[in-house]
Parts: structure tokens; sequence; C-alpha cells
């Protein structure tokens, strides 16, 4: 078994068989074993183990080593430690790692090949997160370099956070990324549109790169671009920066309005109206949904969405009478669970129309379960810990169950607490029971420990 038939197997997306591999490569000692535990940390985060991958990089890092060869590849496991670290947030265990890996690196060999170079800059953005920023920027400068001069595909990464160091340090980030700004623009956008996804968890030091970045953009092709722009927005919220939130989704949207891409102009007006209601100004988010809708080929999602901002039934009803079968029956989905919330008459019917959509749908189940606490005179669950348990047991069955079995799934509220109710369309056969049965206990066990 070796290392290489390993990468194989992971290559071709054979994990199961790939990790017995790895284990088996990693028992024995040197390069090939040390690179074998790297590579069983990155299966781990493949697979969103964190604690497990902490695992194998640390023991790549902490093994004795027992040649040069192995003294690179420590180096190597310690970088890899050190950015998982950083990405959690432990920026002191982080910059220790990575600066021991570095001198491990240099001890072994004094040939700063790329290897060297993605270390260094891995310790920069540490650095910079520490605000050590003079350092940061000398590092960022030197692995860039010697990235783009060889060819790395991890170079523009390196440059954007040559470019962070440098914002930090009070420049441009122009100057920091002249090399890729010198490439044909369809490359340029398709590097930067790659690095710049790769460095979201360095969401605070990003940001004013992205920013100056769409100016710049927008000054050298009159427009804007919509995947930083929809980063700059992402990033925003999540900082609770509302007024650049809505900012930067005015600006995308836009910039679909006047690229003529209607699908995404509607999805971006919704995320604007939402953007809004979180900074408490709901009627306003429904206005921009109302006056799109009057422009859009697909008014009744529009509508819809600011009749659900506003609970205001006039605008359900408008997306009703204006949508297709499908928006319609979403509409009515809307406006049947408005009506059981606020206690009205007729919610029986619209509710039922909502259910005609296919089973596995959310707005269907959503209707579902409102028609039956409403037939039963029992809550709806629309609380936050019975919609989280909704969703979290739709999302399990309908990811790994047939397609055809389940009618309704979700919680609802009875006068003795939150009650589970699973109806499936036909008898299932014993496999299917026995996955129905585990994944529903499952939930249970999940939220009865929370």
């Amino acid at each position: 078994m070796s290392l290489e038939h390993a990468r194989s197997l992971l290559l071709h997306d054979k994990l199961a068989e790939a990790e017995v591999a790895l284990a088996e490569v990693a028992k024995g000692e040197g390069a090939e074993a040390r690179w074998a535990l790297v590579e069983r940390g990155r299966l781990a985060l493949r697979r969103g183990e964190a604690e497990r991958a902490l695992e194998w990089f640390r023991e790549g890092w902490t093994r004795d080593t027992t040649d040069e060869a192995d003294a690179i590849a420590r180096a190597g496991a310690a970088r890899h430690l050190g950015e998982l670290l950083e990405r959690l947030g432990e920026f002191i265990q982080a910059e220790t790692v990575l600066r021991e890996a570095a001198e491990v690196r240099l001890e072994a060999t004094d040939d700063t090949d790329r290897e060297y170079g993605a270390l260094i800059v891995s310790l920069a953005a540490v650095l910079l997160a520490v605000e050590k920023r003079g350092e940061a920027k000398m590092l960022a400068e030197l692995g860039a370099r010697s990235l783009w001069e060889q060819g790395d595909e991890r170079a523009v990464e390196a440059l954007l956070v040559r470019a962070m160091a440098m914002k930090a340090t009070g420049g441009r980030h122009s100057e920091a990324l002249e090399p890729v700004y010198a490439l044909p623009p369809e490359v340029q956008d398709a590097l930067i549109r790659e690095a710049v996804v790769g460095q979201r968890h360095r969401a605070k030091l990003l940001l004013p790169v992205l920013v100056e970045l769409n100016h710049w953009h927008k000054a050298q092709r009159e427009l804007s671009h919509p995947q930083i722009l929809a980063l700059i927005a992402e990033i925003s919220r999540d900082l609770g920066r509302k007024r650049e939130w809505i900012a930067a989704l005015e600006d995308l949207a836009g910039y679909f309005l006047r690229a003529r891409e209607p699908e995404m102009h509607r999805h971006s007006m919704v995320a604007l109206a939402r953007a809004h209601q979180a900074a408490g100004k709901p009627e306003k988010g429904a206005a921009l949904l109302v006056e799109a809708a009057q422009v859009s080929e697909a008014p009744s999602a529009l509508l819809r969405e600011a009749g659900m901002l506003t609970e205001d039934a006039d605008l359900l009803k408008q997306a009703i009478e204006r949508g297709d079968e499908e928006e319609a029956a979403r509409a009515h989905t809307a406006l049947g669970v408005l009506m059981v919330h606020n206690k009205l008459c007729g919610a029986e019917d619209h509710l039922r129309e909502g259910s005609r959509l296919p089973g596995m749908d959310a707005d269907s189940q959503l209707a579902r379960l409102h028609l039956i606490a409403h037939t039963e005179g029992a809550s709806c669950g629309c609380g936050e810990a019975a919609g989280a348990m909704s969703r979290a047991l739709q999302d399990a069955l309908f990811e790994g169950g047939p397609a055809d079995l389940i009618h309704v799934a979700g919680v609802i509220g009875l006068p003795t607490g939150l009650e589970l109710r699973l109806e499936l369309t036909r008898e299932p056969t014993s496999a299917e029971r026995m996955f129905v049965d585990n994944t529903v206990a499952a939930v249970r066990r999940r939220f009865e420990r929370s």
C-alpha cells in the first residue's frame, strides 16, 4: 500500500477505500507516513470533522523526524495545522506552530520553494489577525512573489493576503494585485473569484480589499463584479454592517437589471428586501419588491415575498393571480399560513392548494403541516425550536430517503407539548422503514440534547 495509491483513490472519490489505505501508510515512518497523516486530516475536513482533522495534523507535526525529506513533510503538516487553527480562531497557537514550522523547513533545506512560500503566506495571514502588520506585510510579499514566479496555483490567494497586509498598513490593494491585472480579463475574473472564495474565513481583513477591488473593476470596465459584490454583501451581513450590506445588494440588483438577467435580478431584490427587514424597515423592502414586480417577467415570487415581509394578504392574493401553477401554489401556502397565524377563516382551501406541490418541496411541507394543525385545532409549531426540528427532519429524510415515500414530516404543537408528525405515501419496505425510524430517532436525540 503506497501514498500514491491512496491519493489516486481520493482523486476518484473512493473515500472509504482511501481512508483504509491512508491509515495503513500512516503506520510507517518517514515522509510518506507523515504525508498520509496530512491527507487523513484533509479528508476529515471534507467530512466536516474539524476536531478529527486537528488530531491528524497535530500528529503529523509532533512525530519525530527521520531525515531531510521527513522534516520537509513535518513542516507541511504544520502548515495545515496552523491554517486550521487560524480558521478556528486559535491565532496564538497558529502563530507558534507556523513560526516553528518555518524554522524546521529552513533547517532542513535552504531552498525557499513554493511550499516554503505557502507556509510564510499562512504565517503572514495569522500575523495580520494578531495585528503584527509590518512583519505580516514583509512575509506576504516574499511568499506571494515566490508562488507567483513559480506558477503555483495558490499564487493569487497569496497575492490577496499581500493585498490585505498592504491595506492594513495604509496602502492600496492595486499594487499587490498588479500581476493579476496584467492578465486577460476572463483569466483575471476566474483567478480572483476562486482566490476570494478561498479567503472567505478572513472576512474582516478581506472586506476592505473586496470593496477596493470592486471599485477598480468598475473603473476599468464600467461595471461592478457580481461575485465580488455578492461576497461583500455576505460578509457585511455576517459582520453586522447593515449599511454596507444593503449598499452592496443595491449595486448587485442594478447589475443584474442592466445585464438583463431577470432570475438573478429577482433573487437579488429578495435579498435586498430581507436586508431592509433585518435593518428594521420591512415596508421599504416590500415596496422595492412591488416596484420590481411591475417590470418583472415573473412577478408572483416578488409579490409573495413582499406579502410575507409585511403580512399583507392583498399582496399574496395578487401573487396567486399573477403566478403560474407552481408560483400560485407557493403563494397559496404563504396566504394559508398567514391566515392560520391570524386565526382567519378560509385558510384550509389555500393550504390544500399549496400542498399540491411535490412532497419534498419545503412550501409543500409547510402547507401540509399547517393543514394538519388547522384541522386538528393544534398550534402550527412555528416556534424556533419546532421549526428547526421540522427542517432538520425534512432535510435528513429527503436527503437519504426515496423521493416518493414521505407525504409530510414535521412538528406541530399540542397542549401536551410538541408532537412529531410523519405520514407516508405508501407502505415502506423493511429497509425504508429502518431508515425512517433511525432518522426520526436521531433527530429526536439531537433536539433532546439541545
